[in-house]
């Protein structure tokens, strides 16, 4: 979990997009392996509140499952953090209404950076990074990345292919047209009921593919390591061309 105090010092206005779900009737308070629970972490980003920041549902069912974000008031280029919305809005109403909440809010808060924080459960090598944006291919906050990963002692993948038999180069794979949420973030157009419309355009989008086989705790201790670095992740930004060459039409 990460503190508002270490977010808002990035810079005066960010956004948080958090995919968080509802806790279930009964959750437990933390997992047989030490993990927090869905309840614990909804109580950590409800604390966001305290500082000010917004809370907004981007998604409710009708069992109480529930996708929300978090946001600061002020409103201008922006940090987004997202907790793997992959796993919950690959299609139906879920995956609709979070495209429509990223582009409906990346005109008030444009994304500079993007980091996803994923898990790649069938993963047996190692992990890897999906990196869009401008400089996708020789992006200095994806190289950063993969250096704090290894630190963290993540076994990385630097070549192979994934699953989905994309080529893995020095533990980066990146993709123009994967229909992933890291792609609309990145795209410069996009093309809504037939018309073409300004896209979020973040320079950079980065999905951080964590090994599930390597534990819950390494996960913790790879994402936290990322996480910790983000206000040097943002200044390595700074310097990574604005715009993109990606369109996308949904």
């Amino acid at each position: 979990m990460i503190s508002a105090r270490v977010v808002v010092g990035v810079t005066l206005a960010l956004a948080f997009g958090c995919a968080l779900r509802e806790a279930p009737r009964h959750a437990p308070t933390t997992h047989a392996d030490g993990r927090a629970s869905i309840e614990a972490l909804n109580e950590k980003y409800a604390a966001l509140e305290a500082y000010g920041w917004l809370r907004e549902t981007i998604h409710a069912d009708d069992d109480g499952d529930a996708i929300r974000a978090w946001r600061t008031p002020a409103s201008s280029t922006a940090l987004w953090i997202l907790d793997d919305p992959a796993r919950r809005c690959r299609a139906g109403a879920r995956g609709i209404r979070l495209t429509q909440f990223v582009l409906r809010m990346a005109e008030a808060y444009p994304p500079r950076l993007v980091l996803d924080l994923q898990e790649d459960e069938l993963s047996t090598e190692g992990g890897y990074i999906d990196s869009q944006g401008i400089a996708a291919d020789d992006n200095p906050v994806g190289a950063e990345i993969i250096r704090l990963l290894q630190s963290a002692g993540t076994p990385v993948r630097l070549s192979g292919e994934t699953r989905f038999g994309e080529p893995i180069v020095r533990g980066e794979i990146s993709r123009d047209r994967d229909g992933s949420i890291a792609e609309l973030f990145a795209a410069r157009e996009t093309f809504l009921d037939g018309r073409r419309a300004p896209g979020p355009s973040a320079r950079t989008a980065i999905v951080v593919e964590t090994p599930a086989f390597a534990g819950s705790q390494l996960r913790v201790r790879a994402h936290a390591a990322v996480l910790r670095e983000i206000a040097a992740l943002w200044r390595l930004n700074e310097g990574v061309p604005a715009g993109t060459a990606s369109r996308l039409n949904p």
